[in-house]
């Protein structure tokens, strides 16, 4: 379990990395509702990945324990993707 809090946590880093680099969180906000959470939340995008791939390892392994991995991985991803951004502003 704890490999699959890791893993996540890495994935979805990488995927909040990416989007930002290639502008794709820059323009969800510019196009986003009211009621979304704004890009510069990361625990909340991170939360939102976790619910999306809990949902998918669920599917595919049917453990219903994996539904409260969103809780676990926002946190971790939150805090990397604020390490990884800070170290590319310092650069």
């Amino acid at each position: 379990m704890l490999e699959t809090i890791i893993l996540l946590i890495l994935l979805n880093t990488t995927l909040i990395h990416c989007a930002s680099k290639w502008g794709l969180l820059e323009r969800y906000n510019t196009y986003r509702k009211k009621w979304m959470p704004l890009a510069d939340c990361f625990l909340c995008i991170g939360f939102w990945l976790g619910v999306v791939e809990a949902f998918i390892l669920v599917f595919s392994a049917p453990s219903f324990g994996l539904l409260l991995l969103p809780f676990c991985v926002a946190s971790g991803t939150n805090w990397l993707v604020n390490q990884a951004l800070l170290n590319d502003y310092i650069q």
